[in-house]
């Protein structure tokens, strides 16, 4: 028999969204539901009233902090606009958006960087080089830099905890899961709002998450349970599938599909024989019986009998229940509460346990990109050209030992080869040449070089002779420091949300072109200077730019 659609989903979500704190409240939380199958929407809430009346054409979002948004298409592109419980719509020009959190939603535009506002819809913080970010909880939200490393923000936009993890999860009551890979192996670990690791990363465990008042949940191969601040496992059992976290005392703890209660001395209050997960809500929770649904309390009396198609925890004065077709509200004796029938109320059922615990129906472990694409800072820092040098190289003079150089200093090694800085090396790359070859190529070498998620890249030198010679004498070869560069290929792999913007990119390039004394007369860009001769063919698609230099001496 199936406990949920996804009962992992339920326990991540009830372990990640705990950090509001309890107390059931409801203020300001809207569900998205409507009257009829072709109807328009609006909201309701946990009290069983109409917030927001069934006028709206485009479903909404969850309704948090008493503002939800839908979508509004306009020139081929949907934009957001917000409504708050009052009715009133604010449009914007974002095209992404979370839910209201701690005062903060965080939105981005079609092109713009990842962008925290206010309820008053002012921008209040921008994150200049997250390329990922999310829901602030418990003051402080992770975001991931260029390199793919996660860390935490406060709201000043301070980097609290530096980025130096391969994956995160969102603060609860002032604890993190924090995991690095090692050699293909997860390393997990316990931090603090301060960064101190509480529990050390280690790849004992399978799964590690906070579980609230004071423990952390954790499976390891077979088994399942809960350690204490101190790494200590101290409720643990190899029969048990997954548990969720403590809440009032009590978590709930699953076993071949079926479902039990325990107290935070690891003991049974209610024994493993249900088929829902046990969570409870106003002293009652959800059952299930015969694939219906009712509700029972914890000495697992039934209160009101399995009678409906679907049922949700109890807070605000009731509770919402499926009965046949419709959805309508019911108060703790199972009678209807109000004439309301809904045809559909759009929140799944992990959300509506969600709110059992007394914080909104999100999952705030959800994340927005960026789509800013940094063209000023990659054109910058990687299209090296001016007046005297190519990507370092001065035409029919720069020999292999000075692009060597240029390479060196300039480090092109990828985050796969990172960790081994010994490729870095003029050594190194000497090992990598053949005697024959005449080409220095830095994707044989490294592989593409990443600025970021959005441009790979490579430089490829050729030179009019060997880059290798054989010292007299000897099996050894040097470096034959008479050859030098006669042609350079540029080469940008555009990748996520780069992709398509070759012509913006290649505008940008063409400036610097321009700069450093190249003409570009519609048909060919090129330069003639104290004899000699340079052009450059240039190749664009959405999804690539190559720059292929050649140069001719001329009399």
């Amino acid at each position: 028999m199936k406990i949920l659609k996804n009962l992992s989903l339920i326990v991540v979500i009830s372990t990640t969204l705990l950090s509001c704190g309890g107390g059931n409240s409801s203020d300001g939380i809207g569900y998205p539901a409507r009257e009829s199958r072709n109807g328009d929407w609006g909201y309701v809430n946990a009290n069983g009233e109409v917030v927001i009346d069934f006028h709206l054409n485009e479903k909404p979002s969850v309704m948090t902090e008493g503002i939800g948004f839908y979508f509004k298409e306009k020139d081929n592109q949907d934009y957001i606009v917000y409504i708050d419980q009052e009715d009133n719509e604010y449009r914007t020009n974002y095209v992404q958006s979370l839910s209201f959190n701690e005062g903060l939603a965080l939105v981005t535009t079609s092109t713009g960087k990842l962008t925290y506002i206010d309820k008053e819809y002012k921008e209040v913080l921008v994150l200049d080089d997250a390329i990922e970010s999310g829901y602030f909880f418990d003051g402080l939200a992770k975001y991931k830099n260029k390199e793919g490393k996660w860390g935490f923000i406060n709201k000043e936009g301070e980097k609290v905890i530096p980025a130096k993890y391969d994956y995160v999860e969102s603060f609860i009551e002032g604890y993190a899961m924090v995991r690095n890979t090692i050699d293909g192996t997860y390393y997990r670990g316990i931090i603090d709002k301060e960064g101190r690791e509480i529990i050390k990363l280690n790849n004992k465990y399978n799964k590690l998450s906070v579980a609230l008042d004071g423990f952390f949940s954790y499976k390891q191969e077979d088994e399942v349970g809960f350690l204490n601040t101190e790494g200590e496992e101290v409720i643990k059992d190899d029969d048990w599938d997954a548990v969720g976290p403590f809440y009032d005392g009590h978590a709930f703890v699953t076993e071949s599909r079926e479902c039990g209660l325990i107290d935070k001395e690891g003991e049974y209050k209610i024994k493993i024989r249900e088929d829902f997960p046990i969570i409870l809500s106003e002293g009652l929770y959800v059952y299930k019986k015969d694939r219906e649904y009712g509700y029972k309390n914890i000495e697992q009396e039934v209160i009101i009998s399995a009678e409906f198609d679907k049922a949700t925890p109890f807070f605000g004065n009731g509770a919402w229940v499926k009965d046949n077709k419709d959805w309508v509200y019911i108060d703790k004796k199972g009678k209807y509460a109000n004439e309301l029938e809904l045809y559909d109320i759009d929140l799944d059922e992990e959300e509506w346990f969600a709110m059992a615990y007394g914080v909104p129906p999100l999952d705030l472990e959800k994340t927005l990109e960026s789509n800013f694409v940094d063209i000023d800072g990659f054109v910058n820092e990687v299209v090296q050209i001016d007046n005297n040098k190519i990507f370092g190289a001065a035409l029919f003079s720069s020999n292999p030992e000075q692009v060597i150089s240029y390479i060196t200093s300039n480090n092109f090694l990828t985050e796969k080869s990172a960790d081994d800085q010994q490729s870095n090396t003029k050594r190194y790359i000497k090992s990598k040449l053949s005697s024959r070859t005449s080409r220095i190529s830095t994707y044989d070498l490294f592989g593409y070089s990443d600025y970021d998620r959005n441009f790979s890249y490579y430089i490829k030198y050729s030179f009019d002779s060997k880059l290798l010679q054989k010292l007299e004498g000897s099996t050894e070869y040097e470096f034959n420091n008479l050859s030098s560069v006669n042609r350079i290929t540029f080469k940008i792999d555009l990748n996520n949300k780069a992709y398509g913007k070759d012509e913006e990119i290649l505008e940008e390039i063409k400036e610097v072109l321009l700069s450093a004394g190249f003409e570009d007369d519609g048909t060919s860009i090129s330069k003639y200077e104290s004899g000699l001769y340079q052009e450059v063919d240039v190749r664009n698609s959405s999804g690539s730019i190559s720059l292929d230099f050649t140069f001719s001496k001329v009399d």
